[in-house]
């Protein structure tokens, strides 16, 4: 009696194991959903047309098909390739860039866009030109290519771009209708004082002077002009702290020509505080970690860059793809 419930008791253990072997292969194999790490089983007809995150790149995996879809033998398989799960199509594997990509896939991420999509996505600005027009820019908007840049008027290189690199760029390919030239704030805030809105409100100078049509004058006093002064100390940072402040700024739009009680009221009103931290959430989209940083249509240039290097991805481009 003892050995035969030894016996029974072997046999369900067997089974039990068996079952949680079963169960474990079945869900190993089973395509996953990234973002929480559960199993998905999309062979199912309820999942047609449908898209799931974390797949293939930039977290997106495509229209999921099967033969309720189109009438062909279609699903996934957990076989990670550099662009995505493969599909196995009449046990026939087919790429995942054979599945047609949406337009604003790696909206985020151009270069890997122009890389998936290729043509008219690496012709194109990194960043919608609609949403462009609301920006300061310098150039033809028929121009083959477009450069956008974010910058903040506290940083040096910033300041060393448009003091060097930015007057031959100016010469040979803006005036000249090659390319467009676009300004996106993106102040760098104090890591020790987060309170701290200088560089915010000097982009708010920017925007009110960009109001009454003379965002690069005041550019060229927040930037430029009113640096000269302290470039030969140390104390850099002091002296940009001491000197953004809304007495300046008008005394700069006065120089400039701006209407005065108009600059000071658009001050006051901080009307533009909502746009200047959209633009943040747009340098939060692409990733953009430091001032200066550039995009030439697709190719993103990190860091202060010299007109050389400039003038090699444009000529590369206007070659390739103008």
């Amino acid at each position: 009696m003892k050995k035969s419930k030894k016996i029974f008791f072997l046999v369900v253990l067997i089974i039990l194991i068996i079952a949680i072997v079963t169960i474990f292969l079945i869900v190993k194999n089973l395509p996953h959903d990234l973002s929480n790490g559960l199993p998905v089983d999309l062979r199912g007809g309820e999942w047609c047309g449908q898209t799931a995150s974390g797949f293939g790149t930039c977290g997106y995996m495509g229209p999921v098909k099967d033969c309720d879809c189109d009438g062909e033998k279609y699903e996934w398989w957990n076989g990670i390739t550099d662009i995505g799960n493969i599909i196995k199509c009449d046990g026939k594997a087919s790429n995942f860039r054979d599945v047609p990509l949406p337009n604003d896939v790696c909206k985020g991420d151009p270069e890997r866009r122009c890389e998936l999509l290729g043509g008219e996505a690496c012709k194109e600005s990194a960043i919608n030109k609609t949403l462009l027009q609301n920006f300061p820019k310098k150039g033809s908007d028929n121009a083959s290519i477009t450069i956008t840049m974010f910058g903040d008027f506290s940083d040096p290189y910033t300041y060393k771009f448009f003091n060097e690199t930015f007057p031959l760029l100016k010469k040979e390919y803006i005036d000249t209708g090659l390319i467009i030239f676009y300004w996106i704030d993106h102040p760098i805030i104090d890591s020790y004082n987060q309170g701290d809105m200088t560089t915010r409100n000097a982009a708010e100078a920017g925007k009110c002077a960009q109001e009454q049509g003379k965002f690069w004058e005041m550019q060229n006093k927040l930037l430029t002009d009113q640096r000269r002064i302290n470039l030969s100390t140390s104390n850099y940072y002091q002296y940009y702290l001491l000197n953004f402040n809304k007495e300046n700024f008008i005394v700069w739009a006065k120089e400039i020509g701006l209407n005065e009680n108009k600059f000071r009221l658009c001050l006051e009103s901080g009307k533009y505080k909502s746009f200047i931290q959209s633009e943040q959430n747009l340098s939060d989209e692409y990733a953009i970690i430091g001032t200066p940083t550039f995009f030439v249509n697709y190719k993103e240039l990190m860091g202060l860059r010299s007109y050389e290097e400039f003038k090699a991805e444009m000529d590369k481009q206007l070659k390739e793809f103008a």
